[in-house]
């Protein structure tokens, strides 16, 4: 199999092809190279002119800025491996090279990349520091057998690296079917014009503008035959064509023999045997079962164009190509975005983003400016992601798996236990905020407890007893003050958390600098009375949110929304009709809540969001209560922002919800607690979420672990 993202970042199965050596010196920590060069993978690599004799740190300027003979090696760089305009043939480092609409990429273990260079009718290859050789084709298009120099190729489309040492491609014009070997290029199938039939080769068999195709480890390739609307099999032993799916041009589903497809761009075959076809006509990607029938991997069952992530076909794509396969991902080119994508091969869970930019232009340099301008292919080498385009190959580190992995906590215990990692223990976790150093705050309203758990998953208990789980109403230092039943914290300004204290009905003030607990706001008696800090009433505390000036509380009790100004703890309803549950969008007074849950503040903008039964609710500044984001299949646990974007969750899933449109599914698991890559892991039940800089901690309360999901 080729083309294998594997569990260590990539694993690349294929031949060890290796650059030509030239004048290339080795070294290491004893040989070293003379002061122009640098000691590159073990090989002496001439320096960039711009490099200085006192190095700088390295940043996306197209220079070698750090003097260690590679440009922009530096995270979320995108920058210009080999080529540039205008289009030719011309081999050479870099940007001496030229490049005429290369297709398809595919990479071999030594790193080597393998270019079809599609309108310069020739087969190239790259060394891992962007040294061109071309391997066969002379810039003609023709149809011509033998050795380099005598060999024409016409508008190849794909190359890949055989186990031996050969290159397998597909010659589109020839509409062959073609290797090359030991500096040699024979036809392995077709050549003889176009055509549809099955047979021996060579000589009987025929394809139709054959575009992509799937090297298999026992040497038979799959072949996306474009013209002929089907994937056939060229079989290595015997030489035999065969046609394995598809019968007309269309896009009609059924069994392989029977579906429709509608120019198949590029196949890959699952360790199951699935297919999944590519199609840049109909913008989708089709799955089609050993049995069974055929289906809508991603993207528009009506052929719509367009960019969104999203499961299956909520997700839309344009002008999809080149195919790959990761361990649980299918990866994708999605061309006319300008994007590779991928997609859980569970089908459960969102597509995401794995490199490249939806501007378009030729613009390198970091990801907030970067452009490309016509995506064909793409491959990867240890964790770099190599484009194809615009007759030039383009390099940027690639965006890895989103991977969920345990913080802290172990066994679902019925007791709390501090400790780091897996030593820790959790009982019915509940509340979950994070801090900018790093810190995450959890309360556990059945032990009364708030815990602290550090970057590297410590787990420390600040308020309330380990060995008594006593409940408690009391104000003071850390090592006397109680709680009773609390069911949330946020992150305040100068060093201050603030709890719902749902068993006292108050809502608490930590202050981290002077470890002490003081009574914001509220009486100890349960009801709805706003007024002073001291007389004011809560009913069933369940959330609350921090802002400058005030600490907003939902009163899941009386069915409101409470603020509680700084520093005074004056009480207010905020929004929603005092006793009177609804879903009415409204002001105060008519605005109804129905089941308030958990609040996220944007203090910037003034907007609180609200978790109300299964929908996100938005609330203004003045209390103003709309609903402008659909419900989703199941009750919303937690939301929290993420940038300008919502995190949401449910039980058993995770999604991204932007100011405006539809939610996007970033996670759906299954029920259980493994770690690992989102496409195996699972959920028990998810209660809380919250984003720090790398990571998006979730609150497993069955699993009774805090978890963090790696971005």
């Amino acid at each position: 199999m080729r083309r294998a993202w594997g569990a260590a970042w990539v694993l690349w199965l294929g031949c060890a092809v290796h650059p030509d050596p030239g004048d290339l010196k080795a070294c290491d920590a004893e040989h070293a190279c003379r002061a122009t060069d640098a000691c590159v993978r073990g090989v002496c690599r001439p320096k960039d002119p711009r490099c200085v004799s006192a190095p700088a740190a390295e940043v996306c300027d197209g220079a070698d800025n750090d003097c260690n003979g590679v440009v922009d090696d530096v995270a979320g760089c995108l920058y210009t491996l080999a080529g540039a305009g205008p289009p030719a043939l011309a081999d050479g480092q870099g940007a001496q090279a030229r490049f005429a609409a290369p297709h398809f990429l595919n990479a071999d273990a030594a790193g080597n990349l393998y270019v079809a260079d599609t309108a310069n009718h020739a087969l190239r290859r790259i060394d891992p520091f962007g040294q061109v050789v071309t391997l066969a084709g002379d810039g003609r298009c023709g149809d011509r057998d033998g050795a380099v120099g005598v060999a024409q190729l016409c508008s190849p489309i794909e190359a890949q690296p055989a186990a031996d040492g050969s290159v397998v491609f597909t010659d589109r014009d020839n509409h062959a079917l073609r290797r090359f070997a030991a500096g040699v290029v024979t036809t392995l199938a077709g050549g003889l014009g176009p055509g549809a039939q099955d047979g021996p080769s060579p000589g009987g068999a025929r394809f139709d503008h054959p575009s992509g195709l799937w090297l298999l480890t026992n040497g038979d390739v799959l072949i996306a035959d474009t013209g002929n609307a089907r994937i056939r099999r060229y079989e290595a032993a015997t030489g035999q064509v065969t046609t394995v799916a598809g019968s007309s041009a269309g896009s009609a589903d059924g069994v392989r023999s029977a579906v429709q497809l509608d120019a198949p761009a590029d196949v890959v075959q699952a360790g199951d045997g699935t297919l999944y076809v590519s199609e840049a006509g109909t913008h989708r990607i089709r799955k089609l079962p050993v049995a069974g029938s055929s289906s809508t991997f991603v993207g528009s069952t009506r052929g719509v164009a367009g960019y969104a992530e999203g499961s299956g076909t909520a997700s839309r794509l344009a002008r999809p190509g080149q195919l790959a396969l990761a361990t649980a991902e299918l990866l994708f080119a999605d061309g006319a975005n300008h994007l590779v994508r991928a997609a859980p091969l569970s089908g459960l869970g969102s597509t995401r983003t794995v490199g490249g930019s939806l501007r378009v232009g030729l613009a390198n340099g970091p990801p907030v400016s970067a452009a490309l301008w016509q995506l064909d292919g793409f491959a990867f080498s240890g964790s770099t992601l190599y484009l194809s385009d615009n007759d030039r190959v383009r390099a940027t580190p690639a965006a890895g798996p989103p991977v969920l992995a345990d913080l802290a906590g172990g066994a679902a215990a019925e007791q709390s236990v501090d400790g780091q990692g897996a030593q820790a223990r959790w009982a019915h976790p509940a509340g979950l905020s994070a801090g900018d150093d790093g810190v995450a705050w959890v309360v556990e309203p059945t032990t009364h407890l708030l815990r602290a758990v550090s970057d590297d998953g410590t787990v420390s208990t600040l308020v309330g007893t380990l060995d008594g789980y006593g409940p408690g109403d009391r104000d003071g230092a850390f090592e006397v003050a109680r709680l009773s039943a609390p069911r949330d914290v946020a992150v305040g300004a100068n060093r201050q958390l603030f709890v719902a204290d749902d068993g006292n009905h108050r809502v608490r003030r930590v202050d981290l600098a002077t470890r002490t607990v003081s009574t914001l706001a509220g009486s100890g008696a349960a009801g709805y009375l706003d007024g002073a800090a001291q007389s004011a009433r809560f009913g069933a505390l369940s959330a609350v949110a921090a802002g400058a000036d005030a600490v907003l509380v939902a009163d899941l009790g009386n069915f409101v929304v409470r603020r509680v100004a700084l520093p005074d703890g004056q009480v207010s309803t905020l929004c929603g009709t005092p006793g009177s549950p609804g879903t009415v969008d409204g002001a105060p007074g008519v605005g109804r809540l129905q089941a308030p849950r958990a609040l996220a503040y944007d203090a910037s903008a003034g907007v609180l969001y609200v978790a109300d039964g299964a929908r996100v609710r938005r609330v203004s500044s003045a209390g103003v209560i709309d609903s402008p984001f659909a419900a989703l299949p199941q009750t919303v646990t937690d939301v929290s922002l993420d940038g300008e974007r919502l995190l949401v969750t449910t039980a058993s899933a995770l999604y991204a919800q932007p100011p405006s449109g539809a939610a996007t599914l970033l996670f759906s698991a299954p029920f259980g607690w493994r770690d690992g890559e989102t496409s195996s892991a699972g959920f028990i039940e998810l209660v809380g979420v919250a984003a720090s800089a790398d990571a998006v901690l979730l609150l497993d309360q069955g699993a009774a672990r805090v978890r963090r999901l790696w971005r």
